[in-house]
């Protein structure tokens, strides 16, 4: 609707057909291309605009958008218990490598028998977490970041003490919880801990269950570039959380968006990709990504 606006106050009618310059009598006349899309765009001296951007407004200098994942950021394995329990680290890191990856971020489910069980990983078994994940690596050839999808509790703190988040390579902080109770603050309180990589899944959703938190999206994206904190833009089908526009938001505010599938499975890994068209219709570029350090 804004080429056909612009076409029509330089005296031209676009249609289905093609671009026209418009005859005395306002009715088409020549046709001056439309055999390809891009002829639109250089008749009325526009940049080329993907598909992705297409909307209200024209951009005078069009993104070069991302093509695809340097990596995973939130990976589940069957140390999680909502996982395929024969998903492993290895099949995992091999996997993320023969889909071109350069790193894959294993975070399973932190556990706390007082507060969700969805996980198997505990303080204890940290050491044997890790060295799974050493071990991966070298099978793969790839970059395999030991880390953890930590919950923040109602009160704001994280679920695991300091001492045993230091052990890992990465945290990812979410909230699987009371999903409506001072959601703001409790991503605030998490971010200001410094121990805290990726906000996870931060609008909460799940597409046709539960509706996005309310979230002061301000706040969250001045606390988030001010600590060095990530948001995540989740693939996993039932979430593709963040939205498009938030993420927008978050990288005009200088926050790094962390592209991640959020798999349980091999088929899940896919998912990447649903995160990535996120990204580009967020109009981000791939300094706007997330990579581990």
């Amino acid at each position: 609707m804004v080429l056909r606006g612009m076409a029509k106050k330089r005296g031209m009618l676009v249609n289905e057909y093609g671009i026209y310059q418009v005859d005395a009598n306002g009715k088409s006349g020549k046709r001056l291309g439309g055999e390809f899309e891009k002829d639109l765009y250089r008749i009325l001296g526009v940049p080329y605009h993907p598909p992705e951007l297409r909307g209200s407004e024209l951009y005078t200098t069009v993104p070069k958008l991302i093509q695809r994942p340097v990596g995973d950021g939130h990976c589940h394995t069957y140390w999680s218990q909502d996982a395929d329990q024969d998903w492993t680290i290895a099949k995992l890191a091999t996997h993320a490598k023969s889909m071109g990856h350069q790193f894959v971020c294993v975070t399973d489910h932190s556990y706390s028998p007082a507060f969700t069980k969805n996980g198997k990983l505990e303080p204890a078994y940290v050491d044997k977490y890790v060295k799974e994940c050493r071990r991966a690596e070298k099978v793969a050839g790839i970059r395999v970041l030991a880390g953890i999808e930590c919950d923040i509790l109602p009160d704001g703190t994280l679920q695991w003490p300091e001492s045993e988040l230091r052990k890992l390579d990465y945290v990812v902080a979410a909230i699987h919880r009371q999903h409506s109770v001072d959601v703001t603050s409790r991503y605030v309180s998490a971010m200001n801990t410094g121990l805290v990589d990726v906000i996870a899944h931060p609008q909460n959703r799940l597409l046709g269950q539960r509706p996005a938190s309310e979230v002061d999206w301000d706040l969250i994206c001045t606390t988030a570039a001010e600590k060095g904190v990530a948001l995540e833009i989740n693939g996993g089908f039932d979430r593709l959380d963040l939205s498009a526009e938030i993420a927008a938001k978050a990288a005009k505010a200088g926050v790094k968006l962390s592209l991640a599938s959020d798999c349980h499975s091999r088929a899940g890994c896919d998912c990447i990709n649903y995160a990535v068209m996120i990204a580009r219709r967020a109009g981000l570029e791939q300094a706007h990504i997330y990579v581990p350090g």
